[in-house]
């Protein structure tokens, strides 16, 4: 891997830029541009680990609103903008820190992006920016409701960038995806399978609310066409495996992959909602619990994107690859 000191100003030769490349989503999307041969910069402020040997690295210690990223991006043909802040330490400024890596820095990104003439700028966003539930099936048109400072940033930012591009709108894609799971990932699943793994009973037998996830490998595929796809197919998409799927389901699979049969029982949501509430886990409850079903088939239409997944399959393969890892630990 080709490390590149955060001061140093140079045209690099590749084709794509990505930054916040040592995140989940964005680590996954450098490894799958550079099996196709693609030439990709990646940027993080947290160094290069885990990313093919073949991919240009640029560290920085943090982000600046200084940035040269004119220069940066000189000679980039597609940019896809992943550096994000999804969770605030306790005793953090709460909005403040969200509004200025989720929405300041994403526009100096993209003016950076657009004074070098980049082809694409493709800006994920989150589909928090409509809200943790909906009784009808979420699309692009769907109203906007942000229900926390992360949503709210990353909807202020695509409101920016929008204006920011203004006539060369079709450069510009933003994807919302729905929450994201694979192997290793962060979030309520990895919660959700220590909880299994545990063995205590569990009171959610009787969650039948259906929810949309999105495949990783899914949506970096989806990433990619957004970015290449010769059409001019400027506005947004949302993102989201094409079955949603049940908690109720999502405990089985997971307990398929655990390989230990899980003992649920019923109690009404009314009480599970509360006891949420009282732990200060109300809003991790409404990601679960609540019904949020999303409508993908304009990315299907738009840039013959294939969502179908077994998505029960995929919770037990996240699951076993939980077990082989605790596994590896006690081991090592």
């Amino acid at each position: 891997m080709v490390e590149v000191p955060s001061f140093l100003s140079c045209t690099l030769n590749a084709e794509f830029a990505v930054t916040g490349a040592s995140g989940y989503i964005a680590s996954h999307l450098v490894r799958f541009l550079a099996r196709r041969g693609h030439a990709v910069l990646a940027l993080s402020r947290e160094g290069s680990r885990q990313l093919p040997e073949n991919v240009i690295v640029r560290s920085t210690s943090q982000f600046r609103t200084d940035t040269d990223w004119e220069n940066v991006f000189s000679g980039i043909r597609y940019v896809i903008h992943l550096v994000g802040l999804a969770h605030q330490p306790s005793g953090g400024n709460g909005h403040t820190s969200f509004d200025a890596i989720n929405h300041k820095l994403a526009v100096q990104v993209a003016k950076g992006a657009l004074l070098a003439g980049v082809e694409r700028f493709v800006f994920v966003s989150s589909i928090g920016v409509h809200g943790s539930q909906s009784l009808d099936p979420i699309t692009e048109l769907s109203p906007f409701a942000p229900k926390e400072p992360y949503a709210l940033s990353k909807l202020a930012a695509e409101s920016s960038l929008r204006i920011l591009f203004g006539q060369d709108v079709s450069r510009m894609t933003v994807i919302r995806p729905a929450m994201v799971y694979g192997p290793d990932c962060p979030g309520n699943l990895p919660r959700l399978i220590r909880l299994c793994h545990a063995g205590w009973p569990l009171p959610f037998a009787g969650l039948t609310n259906m929810r949309s996830m999105v495949w990783i490998d899914s949506l970096v595929d989806l990433l990619y066409r957004s970015a290449t796809n010769s059409q001019k197919n400027s506005g947004c998409f949302v993102a989201a495996d094409a079955q949603p799927i049940s908690m109720s389901s999502t405990l089985a699979a997971i307990g398929d992959g655990l390989g230990e049969p899980l003992r649920m029982f019923s109690l009404p949501q009314a009480i599970l909602q509360a006891s949420a509430t009282i732990t200060g886990r109300r809003l991790e409850w409404s990601k679960l619990a609540n019904r949020l079903i999303i409508d993908s088939s304009n990315a299907v239409a738009t840039m013959g994107w294939n969502n179908n997944v077994d998505v029960s399959e995929k919770i037990a393969l996240v699951a076993r690859h939980w077990m082989a890892a605790r596994a590896r630990e006690r081991q090592e």
